[in-house]
């Protein structure tokens, strides 16, 4: 299989959102995206070299390679060439889940390349989507199974962001979170008041701690805006949190309520989440992309291709489109293989 990416390359790391979102990835599909994604255009991808590798059996990565194409972050296509018939297969790998929209343009723009005879998506086995539903019921069901750990994250005053265990990076596992509260429990050694908690009063959006009350109004609004049909958790996970947060620093409620409607039926999830549909396979997932900034176009004032000031079209994002269907630079940046 060739590699092709999704998007035009922007940095080497996985976004926050990606490395948080347990509920469609386990750690071993989480690696897979990484040493995926660090490989340039054309990267030959087979699974039982990179298992070899990093110490796998022969098909000990098969597993973690139908989560990523459940959640889309991997879309397999099939393309007959004209010139024998013959069919290959290429993967377009993305940073964070493709949309349905980015799929359709896809697949519109590879049918449109010279010598290509038919295109098609090639979707999930039934055994991945099994294997994603389960491992989503068993994430949920953890953290159900543990209110206290969660309260104790969000609630306990004075205590910094650092502190709470919530901070991606700073925590390896949760037994950490057992000094706070015996600190409680021992009211002759009290926390030390350092200046760390100073630090708390900066108006960055750190996971964990407590929001504002202006903020926690306008967090409630944007999670006000989800369709019922998505029938997310009672329990919002950090990582919708925290994408909400990321929004708000650039966008009004009021804005983000009107990109969660918009995305819904724009991106196909309208269709997919009614009766008869494909369905949703990852809630927090689609959240995160109904309401996350866009990371395609560097214009500031971008709305999902349009300028929120004017009102007009996005210059760039048109030249963007453009240039996805010049054969010439599809050509230079794709290598295929007959397979």
């Amino acid at each position: 299989m060739r590699k092709r990416s999704g998007r035009p390359p922007r940095f080497a790391a996985v976004p926050n959102e990606t490395v948080d979102d347990a509920s469609s990835l386990d750690l071993e599909a989480l690696g897979l995206l990484t040493v995926v994604l660090r490989h340039r255009d054309g990267y030959d991808i087979t699974l039982p070299e990179i298992a070899e590798k990093y110490g796998y059996g022969r098909d000990g990565l098969a597993g973690a390679w139908g989560l990523l194409q459940v959640a889309r972050y991997v879309i397999k296509v099939k393309i007959q060439w004209e010139r024998d018939n013959q069919w290959s297969t290429e993967v377009v790998v993305y940073d964070t889940p493709a949309t349905d929209d980015e799929i359709k343009e896809l697949l519109a723009s590879i049918a449109e390349e010279p010598n290509v005879r038919t295109v098609k998506l090639e979707p999930p086995t039934k055994t991945a989507r099994e294997r994603a539903a389960k491992h989503a019921a068993k994430v949920e069901a953890k953290q159900k199974a543990k209110p206290e750990r969660r309260k104790l994250d969000y609630e306990v005053p004075g205590q910094s962001a650092g502190e709470s265990g919530r901070g991606r990076g700073r925590r390896s596992g949760g037994e950490d979170q057992g000094s706070g509260a015996a600190g409680a429990a021992a009211p002759a050694k009290p926390p030390r008041k350092s200046a760390a908690p100073k630090k708390t009063t900066a108006k960055k959006k750190e996971p964990g701690r407590r929001l504002t009350q202006q903020e926690a109004a306008a967090v409630k609004q944007v999670e006000a805006a989800f369709p019922e049909q998505l029938q997310l958790p009672s329990y919002r996970p950090p990582v919708l949190r925290d994408a909400i947060l990321e929004a708000l620093d650039s966008r009004t409620a009021d804005v983000l309520v009107k990109r969660v409607k918009r995305r819904w039926w724009k991106h196909g999830y309208e269709e997919a989440a009614m009766p008869g549909g494909k369905g949703i396979g990852s809630p927090i997932g689609v959240a995160v992309a109904l309401v996350r900034p866009s990371t395609d176009c560097p214009e500031p004032m971008c709305e999902d291709g349009v300028i929120l000031d004017s009102g007009g079209p996005c210059r760039t994002c048109e030249q963007r489109k453009e240039d996805r269907k010049a054969p010439a630079a599809r050509t230079a940046r794709w290598v295929r293989g007959a397979g």
